[in-house]
């Protein structure tokens, strides 16, 4: 073989020098996986650049100048993964199915964001049936892969019992990670279990600095937690009204539901002063149009029952109890269930009563699975 080599430079040693220095121009330009094609005076060639593009074009040295004419285009194989995490966000408002293939594909080379944008997908359902399983899988090896936010999600698979069994200290755990890497929303959720001393030993002293420096750096969801730690006087922190009010207004004027639902419910509680029923109705209601089912079931109470200056209006407040339901609030689902079992604000209907208990039920809701013995279906 290496005689036929010197046989060919023989006959056009001029080929051979050309050749070694397109590839030399090419080397220094940061290609790597150089295959050359001599084309006349120059050379095509495929190889692939810093970015782990591949690419193909030509190339021609002549003296001490060249030149390079190049076609590059992201690729996302088992062998060649790196631009798989961003081939996979480009294609995800276009083509979810493939986008989470690409996921799948980086995760499986151990690319951990790839693992972190997988299990999103599975768990939301993007291009793919949703599974809970599959998107466990996906958090846990992002998390182990040291990705942040996938370790959020690994916690709120664990607290949940989202694909896995329910695990306080494992939940805890993970969000501690990702709070140790600067995520806010961890930060949050690990202060969330020192406070009540879920998955790990109280420390109120230490949990509340988290809460708050998560808060602080704007973290909307941290702020309803603060704000309702601060109204309640609960789990070893010191009661402060007047602050927790004023940290509730702020996240709910910045569509944090949450905060939104806790305010209104302070108020019908008596927990805060100062409120008009107006103002209870739009603090409820707000929280409920942004996706918190218990804000939904807390205007319903306050429908059902004529307070915050409404009317009372029983067919309105099962609508809304059915929302909250709808949005997975057990204590809405069942009052789904007395609603149609006692025929309030809509025809008696114990098929349907006891379908709301099931769902109440399945929630936890431990009442409405007593509600449910003795209904038909």
């Amino acid at each position: 073989m290496g005689m036929l080599a010197l046989a060919v430079c023989a006959i056009s040693a001029t080929a051979c020098h050309s050749e070694a220095g397109a590839r030399r121009k090419l080397e220094q330009d940061g290609y790597t996986g150089i295959v050359l094609t001599q084309t006349g005076s120059s050379f095509s060639f495929t190889a692939k650049n810093a970015a782990g593009q591949r690419c193909m074009g030509d190339v021609s040295v002549s003296g001490s100048s060249s030149s390079v004419m190049v076609s590059c285009s992201d690729v996302c194989t088992p062998e060649e993964p790196v631009a798989c995490t961003s081939m996979g966000l480009a294609a995800l408002a276009k083509d979810p199915t493939k986008s989470t293939q690409y996921f799948v594909t980086g995760c499986d080379a151990k690319l951990a964001a790839s693992c972190t944008n997988a299990g999103a997908a599975y768990g939301k359902g993007t291009g793919v049936a949703r599974d809970d399983v599959k998107s466990f899988v996906y958090d846990k090896k992002a998390c182990d892969g040291g990705e942040a936010q996938g370790c959020e999600n690994l916690a709120i698979d664990y607290e949940e019992g989202e694909g896995t069994e329910k695990d306080p200290v494992g939940a805890y755990r993970a969000a501690d990670t990702a709070c140790t890497k600067n995520l806010l929303a961890g930060c949050s959720t690990a202060g969330r279990f020192l406070i009540e001393g879920n998955g790990v030993a109280a420390d109120a002293t230490k949990g509340l600095t988290l809460v708050e420096r998560a808060c602080t750096g704007k973290e909307v969801v941290a702020c309803a937690n603060l704000g309702m730690y601060l109204v309640e006087g609960s789990h070893g922190v010191t009661r402060d009204a007047a602050r927790g009010q004023t940290v509730l207004e702020d996240a709910c004027a910045k569509d944090e539901a949450t905060a939104c639902a806790n305010l209104g419910l302070y108020y019908l509680q008596k927990k805060l002063t100062d409120k008009t029923g107006t103002r209870l109705v739009a603090d409820v209601t707000k929280g409920c149009d942004d996706g918190n089912g218990g804000a939904c079931n807390t205007l319903g109470y306050v429908m059902e029952n004529g307070l915050g200056g409404l009317k009372a209006d029983l067919a309105r407040a099962l609508g809304q109890y059915q929302k909250g339901c709808d949005l997975g609030h057990g204590l809405a689902c069942r009052n789904v269930g007395m609603s149609y079992e006692h025929g309030r604000g809509a025809k008696k209907d114990l098929v349907k009563a006891s379908t709301a208990y099931d769902a109440a039920c399945k929630l936890g809701d431990d009442e409405s699975c007593k509600k449910r013995k003795g209904l038909p279906g």
